[in-house]
């Protein structure tokens, strides 16, 4: 999440964008966790809310779009 939001700052030229994007990140994987069933352990949470993020960081890597 760190590359995705740094590259946000980047591009945008303001700390605004990254900020609002990552309380956006927030508000949804915070719904997603609240619908999981309390026997749920840390592991699978952690699981279920990275591999989302892992998805546009690694199309972020595999582009080259953090060459300046």
């Amino acid at each position: 999440m760190l590359i995705l939001l740094s590259r946000l700052q980047v591009r945008s030229g303001s700390v605004w964008t990254a900020s609002l994007a990552h309380a956006g990140n927030n508000m949804v994987l915070a719904l997603l966790v609240g619908f999981l069933p309390a026997e749920v352990n840390v592991t699978a949470v952690t699981v279920l809310t990275t591999i989302p993020l892992a998805v546009p960081v690694a199309w972020v890597l595999a582009t080259g779009r953090l060459r300046q």
